[in-house]
Order: structure tokens, then C-alpha cells, then sequence
């Protein structure tokens, strides 16, 4: 019962009224110019409507060509059944137009020749084989017309449909994708003036016996001026005062008398080929005014693009695929000392040179070989044989078949920069060297109190005590990270390795951070993996192991939840020793993942769960690890908690 109380879809039923309608119209106006058969015109509108109006709203409008075809031929002499079989050859030939122009990528606007040949081809000659083949064989069967007039009935019937496609569905189809129908007032009388002069001209030549190629400006003029839109509305009116000239006045140069049929197959092919000829012409020049257009877009922005490089702040030079170089921008210049034309044609090692031969094998293996972009720190050579600082990015560039075309290089002077570097270390490394000795006699002295050297301290005062010692190793923790951080910088960090029992270690580590965890209910576990390979002792530095362990272990508890949990995995992976340490604490969000081994950076998160932190612990840790030649990396979801995964070579490297 639902199926009958379904609404219709009003704009559907108006929208294939309006189809209806426009195609009964335009079709009786077409059988008006019928001559030897009532049903066969060579003026057929109704068909571009059709055409276009499928290409522009979709083939689901096919009822309204269907009903408008069937009543517009029901209506002349021929039987009921004929008039259903031509109305459905005349929607199938919307319909296949239609699907071909789509299937094959036609544009609507008509953008490029290329469009309108096959606009040409599948619409207006392919097409409209279907109506008139289904037409005059319905015409031929019921005797409507005799065997002898088959091939020239077809013909009429299939040159009235094409023309009515190439003018009608073309100008439809236009009028809808032109962006800018309404030009400013001057152009605006330019084309009434146009149109006008058209109309006069062609009713002067076809009401007498007027040379026909006077009209072949106007139609070059049109094409000029006003493009596609100027081309094919200049056909219709042309078409329609010949057509007017030829059949009702029997005038004009296509007039034979005596014979209205030759007349009319005459003048419409003078039309087919003139409106062809002339809206090709039209898109041709439009498609060259917009490649030109598009043209000096591109050159527009290639100067931009030129000025941009050559007065960037960064050195940018391009070199061939062996090296040398082809372009230098003013950096450049002003950052090796050399000029551009002492630098083109050489190689970037008139500047550089500086790193060991090992970087430079690396950098071609990595531009050349694996075609990706390296990024470094260098060593490079001024002129004046001054040393600077340099990040550097070589990028491949590649053609069409993946070969390497050229090279980009953009350098730019960190010297300056890295010398502020250099300092803030030496401050750091001085400050944190000038705080050990004090806060480590500090310690010495509070330990002291609290442990009852100096005799029996109220509880009240101990607790003071005890909580300026908590600070007091905080700051120690704090000064000693600094001093890592500067050691590792200068790239001299302290290493004194010896023979180490992992396991050993991580479980001293958690008995350290046991006391702390129990405060929050956490439930500390130790997992470790059975292996066929027996761990090994490895010579590590113990201490720094021991501050990494420790580190992770002092995150995951802080930055726990009530009641959560801390587990540790130990096991074999190959020739490494595995170590995973996994909390259910607050996370890490998806921002914060790139920054996390960052010195000195903190999340949002961690700062406002505990203030205390210095961002320091997981870049000492990870520098550590990747010097010892080993890997650390997490996964972490926010609020769900994180994963930090090590692995250390069974051989550490020597730091």
C-alpha cells in the first residue's frame, strides 16, 4: 500500500512536460518544411532539443522525448502503431547520442576542437542513423513510401535530424555552459549590430539571386568576435531565412524550380557544411585565445617563480644530472663569495669538499641512486677561505620516464646559529657544573638530618626536611641531564662501559621505582620472555642504561592513571635485547608524537599533570641508544596509553 501512497516527484513530471512540449512544438514546426512524404522533413529541431536537453539534465528524461515524438506523429496520417515504432527510434537516438557524447568524455562547453569532432561524429552522424533507419523501414513496411525511395527518403530524414543537431543541440548546449552570456553594454550593441546585418543580408540573398558568399564575413565576424555563441546563432538565423526564402518565397541562389525537395537538400547541406566549418572555426580560435591566455598565466607565473628563487633569503642553485651547475640565485653569491659566473658550469665543491669522502657517498647514494631528497648539516668554504655552517636539501628532480633531469640545492648559512648554540651549551654545561658541587653537599648535609647525625628532629620540621630533599634531588637529576645534553651536543658524552646484566639492571630500576608507583596503585609487572639464546652480558655503560630505564619507568608511573599498571617485557629479537616498557596512562596525542624526543619539550598533557618535568629525560635517552647503535620508538593512543619499544645491539657501539 506504501507504493500508492508515494508523492510523484513534481519536478520530474513538470521538467518531462516542459521536454513534452518544446519537442511537439519544434516537431510541427519541422513538418511544416515536409515535401514528398507528410512525416519527412529536412528541418527537424525537435531532434537537438532532445539531444541537448539529455546531455544537460540525464537520459532519466527520455518520456518526455518519447511522448512528445509519439503525438507529433500520431497526429499526421500515418497508423497509431507506426507513429509508437517512429517515436521510439527518435527516443533511442537521443538516448544512444547521449550515452556515446558521455561515454566518450565529451565536454558540454564545447572546450576544445577535439570535443566538437566528436560532438560531429557520434551525435550528428552517428545518432541519427537510429531514428531514420527505424522511420522510413516503419514508413516502407506499411507502404507509406516505395521500395525506390528508401535510400532517398533515409537521406532526407537522416540530413533534416544531423542539421537539426549540429544547429539546435549545439546552440542549447552553448547558451547553457557560456559563463558570461551578458557582455558590457558596447559589445552588447556590437552583437544586436551583428545580428542584424546578418538577418538583412540573408533575407536580400535569399529573396533574390544574390551571391550566397556575402554572408561568409558574417559568419567569420561572428566566429571573431563572439566565438562559439556568435557562430552557431548566426546558423540558426541563416537557416531559418533560407529555409523561409526557399520553401515559402521558391527564391534564392538554392532555389530550383520545380523541384522544392532538391531546393531544400541543397541549401541544407550549404548549411551543414557552413555551420560546421564556421563553429569549428569559433572553438578553435577560443581554445587558442585560452591556451594563449593560459600561456601568459604560466609566464606570469614563471617570472614570479624567477624573482621568488633569485631573491630568496636561502642559497638555491640547480645543477645538471652530473653535477654541474646551471643556475645560482643572489644568495648564493653572497653566501660563497664566489659570483654566478664563476660558479656555472662548476661544482658545488668550489664551496664545499669539507666532509668526509664517506658523507658525500652517502649523499650520491641517496640523490642518485635512491632519487630521494638529502638533508644534512655540512662544512662548507667561503671565497676568502672562511669556514661557515650550512643545512643543506638536495632534491632530484625527475622527467617524464623517472630519470633524473636536474638537481636542487638549497643551502642556507647556519653559522651564526649554530655558534648561539655553541654558547647557550658552554652556559649550560658552566651553570650545570657550578650547581653540582653545591646541590651535592646539599644532599650530603639533608641526608645527614634525616638520618639523625645531627640528633632527633621534630616530625613537623622533618617533614620539611624531607620534602627540601625531594627538591634537591629533583635539581640534581635536572643539573645532570643538562650536563648530558651538553655532552652529547659537543658529541662527547662520558662512556664508561662494562660487562652488564640487563635483566639485572631493569629489575634494580623497578625496585627503585616501586615505592613511588605503590602511591598511586599501580601494579608494577615483569615479564620476561623465554628464549633459546641466553641473555647475554653486554658491555654497555651501566649508568646510562640505568638513567634511560629509568626514565621511561618514571614516565610511565607519572603519568599514569589511579590503580593502572606498568609492564615490562624482556626478551631475544635476532641479535638485539628487547626491552618494552607499557603503561595506562594519559597517552600521547597525534600532534605531540613528531616533538616527543625533542629536548625540552613537554605535552599538554604531562605539564598539567605534573609540572616538575624538564623535557629533557626521553632526548638523553634516545641519544644514548641510537649512539650505542641500538633503536627506541612507542606507539601511543591518548587516553589509552603508551608503549615504548628498545632494542640494544648484543655489541653496543664504542660512544
Amino acid at each position: 500500500m506504501t507504493l500508492f501512497k508515494k508523492r510523484p516527484d513534481v519536478n520530474y513530471i513538470l521538467i518531462n512536460a516542459f521536454l513534452t512540449s518544446a519537442y511537439f512544438i519544434s516537431a510541427k514546426l519541422g513538418l511544416l518544411f515536409a515535401v514528398s512524404v507528410e512525416q519527412v522533413t529536412l528541418f527537424w529541431p525537435p531532434v537537438g532539443i532532445s539531444l541537448a536537453f539529455l546531455l544537460i539534465f540525464g537520459k532519466k528524461y527520455w518520456p518526455g522525448v518519447f511522448i512528445g515524438a509519439f503525438f507529433a506523429n500520431v497526429l499526421t496520417s500515418e497508423p497509431v502503431g507506426v507513429a509508437l515504432i517512429i517515436a521510439i527510434g527518435n527516443t533511442l537516438e537521443a538516448l544512444v547520442g547521449t550515452y556515446l557524447l558521455e561515454r566518450f568524455n565529451f565536454n558540454k562547453s564545447f572546450v576544445s576542437l577535439t570535443d566538437f569532432i566528436r560532438f560531429i561524429i557520434l551525435g550528428v552522424i552517428v545518432s541519427t542513423v537510429i531514428s531514420s533507419t527505424v522511420g522510413v523501414t516503419s514508413l516502407w513496411l506499411v507502404g507509406l513510401i516505395q521500395t525506390d525511395d528508401i535510400i532517398r527518403i533515409f537521406g532526407i530524414w537522416w540530413l533534416g535530424d544531423a542539421i537539426g543537431d549540429l544547429i539546435f543541440a549545439s546552440l542549447i548546449l552553448i547558451l547553457f555552459s557560456e559563463k558570461k552570456l551578458f557582455w558590457s553594454f558596447e559589445k552588447g550593441i556590437e552583437f544586436i549590430l551583428i545580428i542584424i546585418a546578418t538577418t538583412l543580408i540573408s533575407i536580400l540573398v535569399f529573396l533574390s539571386q544574390s551571391i550566397i558568399y556575402i554572408l561568409f564575413p558574417f559568419f567569420v565576424l561572428g566566429a571573431i568576435r563572439f566565438k562559439k555563441l556568435g557562430s552557431v546563432a548566426l546558423a540558426l538565423i541563416i537557416s531559418v531565412v533560407s529555409v523561409w526564402g526557399t520553401f515559402f518565397q521558391q527564391s534564392g541562389p538554392f532555389y530550383i524550380p520545380g523541384n522544392l525537395e532538391l531546393s531544400l537538400l541543397h541549401l541544407q547541406l550549404f548549411v551543414g557544411i557552413v555551420t560546421a566549418t564556421y563553429l569549428g572555426l569559433a572553438i578553435a580560435i577560443q581554445e587558442n585565445a585560452e591556451a594563449r591566455d593560459r600561456l601568459q598565466d604560466l609566464n606570469t607565473d614563471l617570472r614570479k617563480f624567477k624573482l621568488a628563487v633569485a631573491y630568496a633569503s636561502d642559497h638555491i642553485i640547480i645543477t645538471d644530472a652530473d653535477g654541474k651547475i646551471l643556475y645560482a640565485n643572489r644568495a648564493a653569491v653572497k653566501t660563497t663569495g664566489y659570483s654566478t659566473k664563476e660558479m656555472l658550469g662548476k661544482n658545488p665543491s668550489l664551496w664545499g669538499g669539507q666532509m668526509p669522502d664517506k658523507f658525500y657517498e652517502k649523499m650520491w647514494n641517496v640523490i642518485k641512486n635512491n632519487k630521494k631528497t638529502f638533508r644534512a648539516e655540512v662544512i662548507n668554504k667561503r671565497k676568502n677561505g672562511i669556514l661557515y655552517s650550512s643545512a643543506i636539501g638536495i632534491s632530484p628532480v625527475l622527467d617524464s620516464i623517472g630519470n633524473i633531469a636536474f638537481y636542487v640545492g638549497i643551502e642556507r648559512d647556519i653559522t651564526r646559529e649554530k655558534e648561539i648554540d655553541r654558547m647557550k651549551t658552554e652556559f649550560i654545561s658552566l651553570a650545570s657544573h657550578q650547581l653540582r658541587t653545591p646541590l651535592g653537599i646539599n644532599r650530603w648535609y639533608l641526608e645527614m638530618l634525616l638520618y639523625g647525625d645531627y640528633g632527633k628532629i621534630p616530625i613537623r620540621i622533618r617533614r620539611v626536611v624531607h620534602d627540601i630533599y625531594k627538591v634537591n634531588n629533583r635539581l640534581i637529576t635536572l643539573v645532570n641531564n643538562l650536563l648530558s645534553v651538553s655532552r652529547i651536543q659537543e658529541g662527547k658524552p662520558l662512556n664508561k662501559p662494562t660487562e652488564t646484566n640487563v635483566i639485572n639492571l631493569i629489575k634494580e630500576e623497578i625496585s627503585r621505582i616501586k615505592p613511588e608507583a605503590d602511591k598511586y596503585g599501580l601494579q608494577m609487572r615483569l615479564h620476561l620472555h623465554k628464549s633459546k639464546v641466553k641473555f647475554p652480558l653486554i658491555k654497555i655503560d651501566a649508568t646510562k642504561l640505568a638513567n634511560v630505564l629509568m626514565n621511561l619507568l618514571s614516565n610511565a608511573v607519572k603519568y599514569n592513571v589511579i590503580n593502572g599498571s606498568v609492564d615490562v617485557y624482556a626478551g631475544i629479537a635476532g641479535k638485539m635485547i628487547k626491552i618494552v616498557i607499557k603503561d595506562t596512562g594519559v597517552g600521547i596525542q597525534n600532534k605531540d608524537k613528531e616533538k616527543i624526543f625533542q629536548k625540552f619539550y613537554r605535552t599538554e598533557d604531562a605539564t598539567n599533570m605534573r609540572s616538575d618535568g624538564s623535557g629533557l629525560g626521553l632526548f638523553v635517552s634516545k641519544s644514548y641508544i641510537d649512539a650505542w647503535g641500538g633503536r627506541i620508538y612507542f606507539k601511543s593512543h591518548h587516553k589509552r596509553g603508551t608503549t615504548f619499544y628498545i632494542y640494544l645491539p648484543f655489541q653496543p657501539k664504542k660512544v
